[in-house]
């Protein structure tokens, strides 16, 4: 075998695969006003195998017109608002371990729906170190009836 490929071979890393577990429903849906209800979430995620990952972030997103998110200033956290309607969450301070269940932020997320928009979806992303991006999506209509359920 060529010395490259034991090279290359020796430099590799193993990458971790994860996972969205939940969205982390806190509170049932509190009224804003006649057309929106809000909920407080805190996402769960975990390391299904691989390495420890120090690295890592959430991105959450849903369509203007199916509402916003807030957040819980009182407990100070790492997040961004992004262009359009979203948050990236960097959860640096907590390394993923495997097999354990992780919440994705020290502090609420706060997700304003808009009741008469519901078949819009609310998008997580996960980014785990040099592991693929998992995505999951999430109807408003389905968080609605069931919240505690994803």
């Amino acid at each position: 075998m060529p010395r490259q490929t034991f090279l290359d071979m020796k430099t590799r890393v193993t990458a971790g695969v994860a996972a969205i577990e939940s969205l982390g429903c806190l509170t049932k849906p509190l009224p804003v006003n006649a057309s929106e209800v809000q909920y407080w979430i805190n996402p769960r995620v975990q390391l299904l195998n691989g390495p420890v990952c120090t690295v890592w972030a959430v991105e959450l997103s849903m369509p203007i017109e199916a509402g916003r998110f807030t957040f819980d200033v009182s407990r100070p956290a790492k997040l961004t608002a992004l262009p359009g309607n979203g948050v990236f969450i960097q959860c640096d301070d907590t390394p993923l371990y495997p097999r354990r269940p992780t919440n994705v932020s020290v502090s609420k997320i706060g997700v304003i729906v808009n009741v008469e928009r519901l078949s819009n979806c609310l998008t997580a992303t996960l980014y785990a170190g040099s592991a693929a991006a998992v995505t999951r999506a999430l109807s408003l209509e389905e968080f609605h009836k069931a919240p505690q359920s994803w």
